[in-house]
């Protein structure tokens, strides 16, 4: 996926000026600056005449002095929003009370034809496409005072009253790609304009962040590096991704159990991703979890999966919308339907140290795609490692040109009351289910994340320690360079610190990659990366096409268990 960028409205703002009386030839004045093809917007609200001039900034003082000088545009108006052409340059915007008056004035530059002079009396809808996650500016102007004449204002699912003593209002907001429009209504007949200015941004994680907050704990990669605060994007595009983690020593307990229900000393290690497809011609996006559920007072550990829609905020997941060996269930506490699947019923004895690899992999046929969810002991006590398990396949019918994809240039789709997930890969420890927190009383692991590319499996660059898409948290443990990427230690995190460039071992990533699912001839689909030179580098990435694994499920009775468990494991959003 190509990265584009598009800056939809470019601003140069002045100050806007609330209410003030004044006397015959005193002014009130904003300072603009013009490029090519631009445009004066300016407005006021006055219950006398007033003379608009605009002259050139460096006359200013020459003006203020009583001395003529050369006026690019001066007239006697009343209240009103008046737009004027102007060549580049600096320009000061001049509001001259005749005689005593009451004014409230604010100016702007941009584009000719850029925003949208608007006479409306009741409703008004304005609509605007982002191409990338996007930070915003929405600057309404009225030709009456907000305070008077009050305007309601919704976007991106937030409603409010504009009320200010003021004919400006700034609004600064963060947007996810895609359309968003601003709904306006007004309690009487009004005069607006309207000027939206998007200007494409890379998602800072560490912006995300609550004071005090305890996220998902382990190794996340959002694309960035992150050099003394300078963010560099890179983005990956692949049909695999692999985590891995060697535990030593774990013990935590869960807080507040019998509310989240979950067991009582329980933990969870997710590796989570974003597969971003299309159906009929319309992009869609799935949450997909490959989860290792620890039972600690029984040494027992269960797999299991989830995917989520995240095409749009609270969208559903559906029989017809997915297949496989689990079943479309309702989640606790949200409001929207999810796929999920755990294995074994029985569940899996385990002994310290242990070494897993979890691991996803997506297929395009054509017709469908295909999620395949594994995993593989690598060590479990003197264990010998284990032949790898994909434990569940999952169809997503009609869907087409699917990639699982990390990049800082979007986020899914969000409203006021679900922030929109990040594209990013996530090997993090957390609660087991439902939003429970485990907080740790002893840890101890190595840890990193890698994805496929031309056939080999590769160590991600870079990773934060911390995880925003699921809901399950930790605390008590920390992530630090060390061991084949990562260590997980005992200690309160330090997100906006710890953050890693990767120094994964070659050798434990060609042994992951000799392990890996790729055994089948590859086919091709496209990778883009870009580096710390910022320079575009294209590349073909390989996916070969998976072996299937059909899971045979004997007995009413363990089908039954399996659907209990399927409910009582489901992540929650």
């Amino acid at each position: 996926m190509k990265v584009l960028y598009i800056a939809m409205l470019a601003l140069v703002l002045g100050s806007a000026h609330a209410y003030q009386v004044l006397s015959p030839g005193f002014f009130l004045y904003d300072n603009v600056s013009v490029g090519s093809g631009g445009q004066i917007i300016a407005a006021l609200d006055a219950n006398s005449t007033v003379s608009l001039i605009v002259i050139r900034s460096s006359d200013l003082s020459t003006f203020s002095s009583g001395y003529q000088v050369n006026e690019l545009y001066s007239r006697d108006v009343g209240s009103g929003i008046y737009a004027i052409v102007a060549p580049p340059g600096n320009y000061s915007v001049i509001f001259e009370a005749n005689n005593q008056t009451s004014l409230a004035s604010g100016a702007l530059a941009c584009r000719a034809g850029a925003g949208q002079m608007v006479h409306m009396d009741g409703n008004y809808s304005y609509s605007f496409t982002t191409a990338n996650y996007s930070n915003t500016n929405v600057t309404i102007l009225s030709s009456a005072d907000f305070a008077s004449q009050p305007l309601f204002v919704d976007i991106a699912g937030a409603g409010f009253n504009l009320n200010q003593d003021s004919v400006v209002e700034f609004l600064n907001l963060s947007l996810s790609k895609g359309i968003h429009t601003i709904t306006l209504q007004s309690s009487g007949p009004q005069d607006l304009f309207i000027l939206v200015s998007a200007q494409p941004a890379l998602v800072n994680p560490l912006s995300e962040l609550a004071s005090g907050g305890n996220y998902a704990t382990g190794v996340v990669s959002y694309g960035l590096y992150n050099i003394s605060g300078t963010l560099i994007p890179y983005q990956v595009s692949t049909s695999e991704i692999v985590g891995v983690a060697n535990i030593t020593s774990m013990e935590s307990t869960s807080l507040q159990y019998r509310k989240y229900n979950v067991s009582q000393h329980a933990a969870s290690l997710q590796l989570n991703v974003q597969l971003h497809t299309h159906y009929k011609g319309a992009g869609r996006t799935y949450w997909l979890q490959d989860v290792a559920d620890f039972n600690q007072s029984a040494n027992t550990m269960y797999f299991e999966d989830n995917i989520w829609n995240d095409t749009l905020p609270d969208a559903n997941m559906t029989g017809a919308t997915v297949s496989g060996g689990g079943n479309v269930t309702s989640c606790n506490g949200c409001n929207q339907t999810f796929y999920a699947y755990g294995y074994p019923y029985l569940g899996i004895n385990y002994t310290m140290p242990l070494g897993i690899k979890l691991l996803v992999y997506e297929n395009n046929t054509g017709s469908a795609t295909s999620v395949s969810f594994g995993y593989q002991i690598l060590g479990n006590g003197n264990q010998a490692v284990q032949p790898q398990v994909m434990y569940d396949t999952v169809t997503i019918p009609g869907a087409y040109n699917s990639t699982i994809l990390v990049t800082p240039y979007y986020t899914t789709p969000s409203d006021s009351a679900v922030p929109g997930d990040s594209y990013d890969a996530e090997l993090v420890f957390a609660g087991e289910a439902n939003g429970a927190q485990a907080r740790f009383t002893k840890i101890g692991a190595t840890m990193w994340i890698y994805y496929l590319d031309n056939g080999s499996i590769v160590p991600f660059p870079s990773a934060y320690t911390f995880g925003l898409n699921t809901a399950e948290n930790a605390s008590g443990i920390r992530i630090v360079p060390g061991g084949y990427g990562a260590r997980a230690v005992m200690g309160s995190p330090d997100y906006a610190r710890d953050i890693i460039v990767s120094n994964a071992s070659s050798v434990y990533a060609s042994y992951i990659a000799n392990t890996s699912r790729y055994t089948a001839p590859p086919t091709t689909v496209p990778q883009y990366i870009i580096p710390q030179s910022g320079s575009a580098i294209a590349e073909e990435l390989q996916a070969a096409i998976p072996y299937a694994l059909v899971l045979i499920i004997a007995g009413l009775v363990i089908t039954l268990v399996r659907i209990a468990m399927e409910r009582l494991f489901g992540r929650e959003r």
